[in-house]
């Protein structure tokens, strides 16, 4: 019980507690909602207010902010679209990094880092190429921020390289979506 008790009592179990929690309930907020379109129909380009924060939100947290980022794109166009997913990613970045620079004592993430491709392993946690091509792998923006924060790269270096890691998928989600929602 003891272990149990600790568990529940530890500050880092908590936070991670709050961060799941945040992103079920975005979900369920914007389903409530009747979703992006919806939310769109009710205040027009003002919903981007409502919108761009639960992206950010989702971000940082495991639920695919991509849920939110495609529709929004999609009824805000291909260049809004982009730039308000884009915003919404590197905003998300310095949050994700000051959950993980508070709880890495607790997590091994050299562990998860081993399981990248060899060439990537090679560069260190705050080198450009590592802070700005690993974002491109599936959870990448999470493994990027979370060893960054770990390994306690400077907040300004992260921020820089998601701004310039995230122009390419972000463009790419907008016109996905732009193609397929819109």
């Amino acid at each position: 019980m003891s272990r149990l008790r600790r568990l529940l009592g530890s500050r880092s179990f908590q936070l991670i507690l709050l961060v799941f929690g945040g992103g079920i309930l975005i979900v369920q907020s914007l389903e409530a909602a009747g979703g992006p379109d919806a939310i769109r129909e009710e205040h027009g380009w003002l919903a981007v207010a409502f919108l761009l924060p639960a992206q950010i939100a989702a971000a940082v947290t495991p639920v695919p902010s991509e849920l939110i980022a495609l529709p929004t794109a999609a009824i805000y166009e291909f260049w809004v679209g982009a730039l308000v997913i884009w915003f919404g990613w590197v905003a998300a970045t310095p949050l994700r990094y000051l959950v993980v620079r508070r709880i890495a004592a607790d997590f091994d993430f050299e562990r998860g880092r081993a399981r990248m491709p060899g060439w990537l392993r090679t560069f260190p946690v705050d080198h450009p190429m590592y802070l700005i091509f690993a974002r491109w792998l599936p959870y990448g923006p999470h493994l990027v921020d979370y060893t960054a924060g770990a390994a306690g790269v400077r907040l300004r270096t992260l921020v820089w390289s998601a701004a310039v890691a995230t122009v390419l998928p972000a463009l790419f989600m907008s016109a996905l979506a732009n193609e397929l929602l819109g």
